[in-house]
């Protein structure tokens, strides 16, 4: 029997998660030159606001993937082997962004302090690069596989799980399209987050402590 707690933490926390999120996105935006960083990413990474803003986006990571495994705890009982599947790509995916996101946010400034043109107009070191896109490529394939074992079990809203399978693709997909620009990431994070995960949070929260 899960007690009533740990179904109202699980819920609390993937509310908690993509709502930090945002919260991490929209300060970026104020506090971060991004337009200038795009051309020269170590402008950003040498911002006084660098690190206590990606000490931010950590966090909002490090919830996202507690509330992954607080998913699947709870739907164990329900979800099968491509449920399993799924929820493994999802965590690993996520796992190994975290990892990126830590070097970005403590390592880059040390180097960049080294080295003011070490980084340059690249977002990312070659062998970091491959890294990244074969990371970006796992969450992506795994909010979609997570999002369709949810519709085909039926477990939740039509809408919500469409919304976790489209915002996954968009939202991450967006990184392979850097030129796209930082209306395709807003729009992801409407669907994934807005519509998908946080509605996800608050139906766990109330539906199993009626």
């Amino acid at each position: 029997m899960i007690s009533k707690r740990l179904i109202k933490t699980v819920g609390i926390i993937n509310i908690a998660g993509p709502s930090l999120y945002i919260l991490y996105r929209i300060l970026s935006l104020v506090f971060l030159p991004i337009l200038k960083g795009e051309q020269d990413i170590s402008l950003q990474v040498s911002d006084n606001d660098w690190i206590w803003l990606g000490t931010l986006q950590l966090i909002a990571m490090a919830l996202l993937l507690f509330g992954i495994v607080g998913v699947y705890y709870l739907l164990s009982n329900v979800l099968d082997t491509f449920g399993f599947v799924s929820i493994s790509i999802l965590f690993t995916g996520m796992l190994l962004a975290t990892a990126i996101d830590f070097l970005r946010t403590y390592i880059w400034p040390l180097l960049v302090n080294t080295n003011t043109g070490l980084l340059g107009n690249r977002p990312e070191f070659p062998s970091l690069l491959w890294i990244s896109m074969s990371t970006y490529v796992m969450v992506l394939a795994g909010y979609v596989l997570f999002g369709l074992n949810l519709r085909l079990k039926k477990l939740f809203a039509p809408a919500m799980t469409m919304s976790i399978i489209l915002g996954g693709v968009v939202f991450w997909g967006s990184n392979f399209a850097r030129d796209s620009g930082i209306m395709v990431e807003i729009i992801g994070m409407i669907f994934l987050f807005v519509l998908g995960l946080i509605p996800l949070g608050w139906k766990i929260y109330s539906m199993y402590t009626e």
